[in-house]
């Protein structure tokens, strides 16, 4: 009775092998023609569940090597161990596999499959290692330890891998409803420009598309006499998955009304994908329906998602409804949010302008020169004054004028060429972080005279420069040359040697704010500015704990640019000083949950108190245009 008890159990167990296999067999016929993604990586995470699957097939698998020989156990649940051992070895196997043919083909990984079945596996590890110790036929067994430890091993990896089932089930970034709009029409118009244009997104993660689609097969049918070829296509949108059969005709049907639809006159810059000409003969069928997979897949994407190309597909439910939001969204109302904001935050990775107030639009000439930090800039004071249109693309005019020094000039530069001049920059003064350059939105460029988008990027732009030039630490021949200045480094380095040096008046004042829902505590800085021991001005400036850590951030990066020393060198009057990270002082560490207690207040102020005294005695800390924007210097 006790021998059928566990034959029963065994076979009831052998359902998750069973349907596991079967799943992971139809998941692959599924998508085994899906693409496979070109930049393949492989992660600290993916190796550990490669181990963990391997390591789990092998504990299983030796079971069935110890069953075969051994006498304790009857004929039918000998045979009824084996069974189970071996489809749960070959079950690991699968799941090995599966982890790779995911994460080839950017599968999510779901709760119907692995992300279940490693739980499962845990709880089952479990019971064996109590049914071991419960069962007296294995007491009497010299390899009883070794039984449990295999048990116990397996548990532990089932473990690791259902904490990642729960936490990190794929190695890649899944992108949902909105933020995937702007992601995959990114993707798309970056993807059909020049490489130039291409390397301005540069996005390194996962797109992932509303709308997938594949060609699997095509079949030629004779239909009145003549031979027609009908293309099988998969479409697949959100988890509904179905098959639509199109001919040649149909695709060109298709390509004319989207043109109709987005005129080149009014879209000058919304390039369509290369449509596939008329290839005659049987054997270029296989050459077409490739060309038609790739011209499709390139049509997946919003900005297309009108009612020909949803029909085309035989979208319907809710997919359509919200494709047709998705098309909404990014053709409408996309550049809203930038072009009627109030403020206009740094979008160069520093709070050089979030520092300033006001931020909007301003027509005063005194107040724009505020808004663009103008008195900071200490070496060359730099602004774009206007953009001119020039033919298909935009030109701005820059002009610019030596601090202290006779050298000015005007130089007219593309969006493209400023973007070029980052990535050489980036080259140059590696290992050091750069500013942010300002990315650029190409739905704001599909419709002409998008003459509020292109002043925002001007303003982007004039912030950028403005910084670089402007900062010691990124001043260098190649950027001199872009702005076609014959000055030398060491000529405006040298024109301004003021000695300032700021003070901090401790201790820092607190107030707790209250933003929307959202509860802080924002701190009140008073600092002095002396020439020379001669106090020139004082001021108070008011900073959250994201401002202090945003700030440490960037000098941190900043660092580490070669020109530092060279700088530092140069002037010679300031003490010498080697510029390294572990030379900056600690900045108090991120709190879990908002700070509540006044002993918890109190310890992070002086934290942030000790943390803005010693950024004070680093002299090129001191230079940086950053840490004057971080204070708020009345002028550079």
């Amino acid at each position: 009775m006790e021998r059928l008890y566990i034959v029963i159990i065994l076979a009831f167990f052998m359902i998750i092998p069973i349907w596991f296999i079967g799943y992971s067999i139809r998941r692959c016929i599924r998508h085994w023609h899906d693409g496979i993604d070109r930049t393949q990586t492989i992660t600290k995470n993916l190796v550990i569940k490669y181990i963990c699957n391997i390591s789990s097939a092998i504990f299983n698998l030796i079971h069935v090597f110890y069953i075969v020989p051994c006498d304790i156990y009857e004929i039918d649940e000998k045979t009824a161990r084996i069974i189970f051992f071996t489809c749960l070895g070959i079950s690991w196997l699968f799941s090995l596999y599966l982890v790779n043919f995911e994460h080839r083909r950017r599968l999510l990984t779901t709760w119907y499959g692995l992300r279940s079945f490693w739980p499962i596996n845990m709880l089952l590890q479990m019971c064996f290692t109590i049914f071991i110790l419960l069962d007296p036929r294995e007491n009497s067994e010299m390899l009883q330890e070794w039984k449990i430890a295999s048990f116990v091993m397996g548990w532990c990896a089932s473990t690791i891998l259902s904490l990642y089932s729960f936490f990190k089930p794929n190695e890649f970034t899944v992108i949902y409803l909105e933020p995937l709009l702007f992601q995959t029409h990114n993707n798309n118009i970056a993807g059909r420009q020049n490489s130039k244009r291409r390397s301005v997104i540069a996005l390194e993660e996962l797109e992932t598309k509303l709308i997938t689609t594949s060609i699997k097969e095509c079949k030629v049918k004779t239909e009145k006499n003549r031979q027609v070829v009908y293309y099988h296509i998969i479409v697949t949108v959100g988890n509904d998955t179905h098959t639509v059969r199109k001919t040649y005709p149909d695709f060109e049907c298709l390509h004319n009304s989207l043109r109709e639809k987005f005129p080149k006159t009014e879209y000058p810059n919304l390039e369509f994908p290369k449509f596939p000409m008329t290839m005659s003969g049987s054997a270029k069928i296989d050459e077409r329906k490739h060309a038609l997979d790739e011209y499709l897949g390139n049509l997946c994407f919003p900005e297309f998602m009108i009612d020909d190309f949803l029909n085309f597909l035989h979208i319907e439910g809710q997919g359509r409804t919200t494709c047709i939001e998705a098309h909404k969204k990014i053709m409408g109302e996309e550049r809203r949010p930038s072009i009627i904001s109030d403020t206009i935050a740094s979008n160069h990775g520093s709070f050089a302008a979030y520092y300033f107030s006001p931020r909007d639009f301003l027509k005063d000439d005194a107040e724009q020169r505020k808004l663009n930090n103008y008195q900071l800039q200490s070496y060359i004071n730099l602004r774009i004054v206007k953009w001119v249109e020039e033919k298909e693309h935009i030109e701005y005019i820059i002009q610019w004028k030596a601090v202290k020094l006779a050298g000015e000039g005007v130089v007219m530069k593309r969006y493209s060429e400023i973007w070029d001049l980052h990535r050489r920059l980036r080259k140059i003064l590696a290992p050091a972080g750069l500013p942010s350059f300002p990315k650029k939105n190409y739905m704001q460029t599909l419709r002409k005279k998008d003459n509020e988008a292109i002043d925002i990027r001007k303003i982007e732009l004039e912030n950028y420069l403005g910084h670089i030039l402007n900062d010691p630490a990124y001043i260098c021949q190649e950027l001199l040359d872009f702005i076609e200045c014959k000055l030398t480094i060491e000529s405006l380095w040298k024109c301004n040697n003021t000695e300032w040096s700021y003070l901090l008046y401790t201790p820092i004042s607190w107030d707790n704010e209250l933003d929307k829902d959202s509860h802080f505590i924002i701190y009140t800085l008073k600092f002095g500015k002396f020439e020379k021991s001669k106090k020139i001005d004082e001021w108070t400036v008011k900073r959250r704990y994201k401002d202090f850590d945003q700030l440490n951030n960037f000098l941190i990066k900043r660092s580490s640019s070669p020109m530092l020393n060279n700088y530092l060198n140069v002037r010679n009057n300031w003490k010498l000083i080697k510029q390294t990270e572990s030379t900056f002082p600690v900045l108090p560490g991120k709190s879990l949950t908002p700070l509540s207690s006044p002993k918890e207040i109190d310890n992070r102020r002086q934290g942030l108190e000790a943390f803005l005294e010693g950024l004070l005695t680093i002299p090129s800390v001191i230079d940086a245009f950053e840490f004057k924007s971080f204070i708020n210097d009345c002028e550079g």
